[in-house]
């Protein structure tokens, strides 16, 4: 689990690693400050099972807005997923074979998300 930060995280591609024998990974983004802070979330494991990514809020107040493509690895069906910039501040990416998720600070309440999640899962934004 970690909680990323502008100063050692923004501006560059995160690696995502595999969360095989945790089954759970939990990525935080520090609260904004400013508009403009972006990072990106590219996975780098190799299971396609088992593997459960959360991108979240520090805070429950702070709001993710934006969609994301889920193209299923089991019938080959595409769909958009998308929060809904009010009470959405987690990303839920559940059983993801693949994923390449763009993350902006809008203002200093609400991150932009966009990308994209392959797995036999859709993904979910939920609230706290």
């Amino acid at each position: 689990n970690t909680t990323v930060t502008p100063d050692v995280h923004a501006g560059r591609v995160l690696v995502v690693s595999s969360t095989v024998g945790t089954n759970q990974r939990v990525i935080t983004l520090d609260d904004p400050q400013v508009a403009g802070v972006y990072y990106q979330f590219q996975y780098g494991g190799t299971a396609a099972s088992g593997q459960d990514i959360i991108i979240k809020t520090e805070t429950a107040t702070k709001s993710l807005a934006g969609n994301v493509i889920h193209v299923s690895t089991d019938s080959g069906f595409s769909s958009g997923i998308k929060a809904d910039a009010n009470t959405h501040d987690a990303l839920n990416l559940k059983d993801a074979a693949a994923f390449n998720i763009n993350v902006l600070s809008n203002s200093a309440s609400t991150w932009h998300v966009w990308g994209h999640v392959s797995g036999t899962t859709e993904p979910t934004f939920t609230s706290s």
